[in-house]
C-alpha cells in the first residue's frame, strides 16, 4: 500500500509541475522536439481551414478521407507481412549465398541463432521511421555518441 501511495504522489507531483511549467515548456514553438513535428503538422492540417476543402478545389478528396485511405493502406502494408510472412521481417543475404557453417552463424538474422552481421529487414519498426523526422544534427549526434560508447566499451 505504501508503494502505491508513493507512486501516486510522485506521479501527481510530476503532473502538477508539468501543469505549472506548461507556459514555459509546452507553449513556445521552439520547445517542440523535432521528432513530433510530423504529428504537429498532421494536427495543424486537420484543424486549420484551408482552400483544399472548398467546392472549387482541384482536390476531390477531403483531408479526413485522405487520412483514412492512407491509414488503411499503411495498416495493410504492416499487417499482411507480420501476419502471413514473418520470415520477411529479417533476412540475411550471406546465409542465402553460402553453405559454410561459420558464415551462416555470423550472418544469421534469426533470433538467438546468430550474430546478425549483414542482416537486412523490411520491418518499419527496425528500420526506424523516427529518423526520417529528426533533423540531421540530432541523428548525427546520436550516431557519434553511439560510436563513442562503442569505442570506450570495447577498446
Amino acid at each position: 500500500m505504501n508503494s502505491l501511495a508513493f507512486v501516486m504522489s510522485v506521479q501527481l507531483i510530476g503532473f502538477g509541475l508539468a501543469g505549472i511549467m506548461r507556459r514555459f515548456l509546452v507553449k513556445p514553438a521552439a520547445m517542440y522536439w523535432p521528432g513530433i513535428l510530423s504529428q504537429v503538422a498532421l494536427f495543424v492540417g486537420f484543424h486549420e481551414n484551408a482552400a483544399h476543402d472548398e467546392p472549387f478545389s482541384k482536390y476531390r478528396m477531403s483531408r479526413f478521407k485522405f487520412f483514412w485511405v492512407v491509414a488503411f493502406v499503411f495498416f495493410v502494408y504492416t499487417w499482411i507481412p507480420e501476419f502471413f510472412s514473418p520470415v520477411l521481417q529479417s533476412f540475411s543475404i550471406l546465409c542465402l549465398l553460402t553453405s559454410n557453417k561459420v558464415t551462416r552463424f555470423l550472418a544469421s538474422s534469426s533470433r538467438g541463432n546468430g550474430i546478425g552481421v549483414g542482416a537486412m529487414t523490411l520491418d518499419w519498426v527496425y528500420i526506424g521511421g523516427g529518423n526520417l523526422t529528426a533533423p540531421f544534427y540530432a541523428s548525427l549526434q546520436f550516431a557519434l555518441s553511439n560510436m563513442y560508447i562503442f569505442i570506450m566499451t570495447y577498446f
